[in-house]
């Protein structure tokens, strides 16, 4: 903050730290729910916004799920994730 006579100019949020406010990392994001539970969330490449399969514990859990759903993105391999809710072990559609 910075004083300029009578006048306090404030600094606008950037976008990093509005991210970090609100546990959003660009490709994702997570919130914490009334049951102080953690979802996870994010805008697929099919450009629908996916929330995770469960809530989870901590805000770790939630992003380490995120980080996994970017990995299957940036392999080409990823599938909503209802999809592959549906697939058992064996890999047949039940």
């Amino acid at each position: 903050m910075a004083r300029f006579g009578h006048v306090v100019a404030r600094r606008q949020p950037t976008s990093e730290s509005v991210r970090a406010k609100s546990g959003r990392n660009g490709s994702g994001n997570t919130r914490k729910l009334p049951s102080g539970r953690w979802q996870a969330r994010y805008l697929g490449p099919d450009m629908v916004r996916h929330i995770g399969p469960k809530t989870f514990q901590t805000t770790g859990d939630a992003q380490d799920w995120l980080a996994e759903e970017r990995r299957l993105i940036s392999l080409q391999q990823w599938r909503p994730p209802r999809e592959r809710a549906h697939i058992d072990l064996e890999g047949r559609a039940w």
